[in-house]
């Protein structure tokens, strides 16, 4: 498990929300929910192709210090790279650190 001091990137999570569109609709959106210090560690990447068209998916673990209500209806933007919160353990049962699991979202497809 990494130290506090390796929680050098500044990332943000995303809640859901619905919007209003402009024109008397609603459309879904993210919200910021909170910015956080955390430690990113790649689990795996893989890279594959259907339809002639090539999908890349990579996972992460990010540590952080614990945050009430992070969710996995959530998304996280670290380092320019949005993920998809895939669980949420709390570490130890403690209250003090959370251990996050993310799928990079491929936005090119």
């Amino acid at each position: 498990m990494p130290r506090v001091g390796n929680k050098r990137n500044l990332c943000i999570l995303k809640e859901p929300v619905q919007l209003q569109d402009g024109a008397g609709g609603i459309v879904d959106g993210w919200q910021d929910f909170t910015q956080i210090w955390a430690s990113i560690m790649p689990i795996s990447g893989k890279e594959s192709w259907a339809n002639n068209q090539k999908y890349f998916e990579a996972t992460h673990k990010i540590y952080t210090r614990y945050i009430a209500g992070v969710n996995t209806k959530m998304r996280i933007i670290c380092k320019g790279r949005e993920m998809e919160i895939v669980s949420v353990l709390n570490v130890s049962e403690r209250d003090r650190e959370l251990l996050i699991v993310a799928k990079e979202v491929d936005n090119d497809r």
